[in-house]
């Protein structure tokens, strides 16, 4: 391929993409306001667009990963565990195939840690953490904020609200932060969106 018509491909791959990565921003935008709710319906369109795109799954995955920490956010801990189950399952079902999922699933697992212990199920929170440190030993990657967790549950230390905030900021739990949103690309949703049905994955 010439250099002419890559950047052509480059600059049309931009364009349709702009949609769906627009919203997501704005989606961004709303959550770091506390808007979570509207936020959700932004990642929605943005979920759907994109598939409906054929764009790569980086990008679903992306906004999965936004909607899930802003259902983390509201205190809808029930519907991330739901996500979480079905997620492992899936991988179980269809064992990851390349680094990428095998990353995916470790960082699945870490987040059901993460929301065992909100719940107080210290004994699902080791579990979990267990299992995400031994899937990422898999690809020779570290999950430093699932190993501190885990020491601190395996020591029985007491584990509160505050503390646990603290830890989920110094190791950057949250993808989505005022210091990452990229503001020019954001855009709010069409008059219609084509997603106006609840999400399947959540039911919101």
């Amino acid at each position: 391929m010439n250099p002419m018509t890559a950047t052509a491909n480059k600059s049309h791959d931009e364009k349709s993409y702009a949609l769906h990565l627009g919203l997501a921003e704005q989606g961004k935008l709303l959550a770091v306001e506390n808007r979570h709710q509207e936020a959700l319906s932004h990642y929605r369109e943005a979920m759907n667009i994109a598939v409906r795109q054929g764009a790569p799954e980086v990008f679903f995955r992306h906004y999965l990963g936004c909607s899930l920490e802003s259902l983390e956010r509201m205190g809808a801990y029930g519907e991330v565990l739901d996500y979480c189950d079905k997620a492992i399952a899936h991988y179980a079902q269809h064992p990851p195939a390349h680094d990428i999922a095998r990353m995916d699933r470790a960082t699945i697992r870490q987040r059901e840690g993460v929301i065992a212990l909100r719940m107080g199920d210290t004994e699902r929170a080791r579990q979990a953490f267990a299992a995400a440190l031994r899937e990422a030993q898999t690809v020779r990657a570290r999950l430093p904020l699932a190993e501190r967790l885990n020491r601190w549950v395996l020591t029985n230390m007491r584990i509160d609200a505050r503390r646990l905030e603290q830890e989920l900021d110094l190791h950057e739990y949250w993808t989505v932060r005022a210091d990452t949103i990229d503001r020019s690309r954001a855009r709010p949703l069409p008059e219609s969106p084509t997603s106006s049905y609840p999400n399947p994955l959540f039911g919101r």
